[in-house]
């Protein structure tokens, strides 16, 4: 049995008329003899809204129930897709994440994965179904329901690949593909076909939207291969797998638009181990930190900075010598690419840049795939563009002319 894998995000289900077109594409699949499993996000915008009536609640609330609401909008796209591909005469089932087997941990909200029991998967692919499955979502061994985070379609997707030993994981989005800057701010960011694992996790972890950093190292770890593609043009665009690196090459340029540093003065040295600890337990990931002396840089994704705060009196409220202090008009912009944080000259170049701008960064720091820097976000899209025309656009000229000159 050749099974492919597809998954289409929100902006492909957001109405009628484009669960359709998914349907289309998805009987083309099935037509060709292929077993289908459909992988469904919640329709554009649904998961946000049911974001925005929590926090009109409390910042703070019961992580079970918050999954509950969460895990809804995904189940509005899988039934009227399912119904969508019976109407045209091809037998579908739509199943939650739990019907479907995906088993997970008890961490509501950022639930891992540990197993997919597929018989009922294989059952219904065998009957010639096309199984159409709730992303974003699982179940514990006690019965709960989990979400998996923000994008968590994509981990879904490509575990059930994994899991059913499928020929194809296919990503379909709104994009035609992986761009070497993202193709809102930077208008003529040529497409990647080709990426490694390492390149496009450090690419979705540093900013790129188009797939899950979650997704791309399960699949990476399973040996998934990835295809990225338009569900409206149904071209396939950017293929990720295991292919060798390219070393010394600046792959692409990426924006973390709303960054919040906040700063805490009269600390202890050394004592802030506990609270990125705690930090950590209730889901929150700290983007990068800085510590000297008795102050402490903690940087965050703005949505997060709510429940960041109250975290952070709570952990400090024996100590009313601690202060805080917000500054809520930052953006990281990285650049990645295989070695471009050791033995090049990456952040000299782009800190000439800056340099140019009149652009002096908060904050930067570097890895062997990556160079991060913290700016002010009000420039950070004009020098996304600059720093994208001189790592890449340039050093792709100076190549093709040599290329000719051979």
């Amino acid at each position: 049995m050749r099974i492919i894998v597809q998954k289409f995000g929100g902006t492909s289900l957001a109405d009628s008329q484009r669960i359709s077109r998914v349907a289309d594409h998805v009987i083309e699949t099935w037509q060709a003899g292929y077993a289908v499993v459909v992988v469904a996000s919640a329709p554009a915008e649904t998961t946000s809204q049911l974001f925005d009536r929590c926090s009109q609640i409390d910042e703070l609330l019961p992580k079970r129930e918050k999954d509950l609401l969460l895990s809804v909008g995904e189940q509005i796209s899988i039934s009227l897709l399912a119904m969508t591909l019976i109407s045209r005469g091809v037998k579908a089932i739509a199943l939650t994440g739990a019907q479907a087997g995906i088993l997970t941990d008890d961490h509501h909200g950022r639930a891992r994965i540990l197993e997919i029991r597929t018989a009922r998967i294989r059952s219904a692919l065998e009957a010639r179904q096309v199984v159409v499955v709730a992303g974003y979502q699982g179940v514990t061994t006690a019965g709960e329901i989990t979400t998996l985070g923000r994008g968590g379609s994509d981990t879904t997707a490509v575990a059930l690949a994994a899991a059913l030993d499928a020929e194809q994981c296919q990503i379909w989005t709104d994009v035609a593909g992986v761009y070497s800057g993202h193709p809102g701010m930077v208008p003529d960011a040529p497409l990647i076909p080709e990426l490694n694992f390492e390149e496009m996790l450090e690419l979705a972890d540093s900013g790129a939207k188009v797939l899950k950093a979650s997704a791309v190292e399960l699949a990476k770890r399973n040996g998934v291969v990835i295809g990225v593609g338009s569900s409206f043009s149904r071209q396939m665009g950017t293929h990720v797998s295991d292919k060798a690196l390219d070393q010394n090459r600046v792959t692409g340029v990426t924006l973390e638009e709303e960054i919040v540093l906040v700063t805490l003065v009269n600390t202890r040295p050394g004592s802030n181990f506990a609270l990125i600890a705690t930090l950590a337990e209730h889901g929150l990931a700290v983007k990068s930190i800085w510590e000297r002396g008795g102050e402490c840089g903690l940087f965050f994704c703005e949505s997060d900075l709510a429940v960041a705060r109250s975290l952070i009196a709570y952990h400090y409220r024996n100590q009313p010598s601690v202060c805080l202090g917000i500054n809520r008009e930052l953006a990281f912009l990285s650049v990645v690419g295989a070695g471009v944080g050791f033995g090049t000259d990456v952040m000299v170049r782009a800190l000439a840049v800056f340099a140019q701008m009149e652009i002096q960064p908060e904050h930067y720091f570097s890895s062997e795939m990556r160079v991060s820097f913290a700016i002010e976000r009000q420039r950070s899209v004009e020098a996304v563009n600059r720093i994208h025309e001189v790592l890449i656009v340039a050093e792709r000229s100076v190549g093709t002319s040599s290329e000719k000159a051979l």
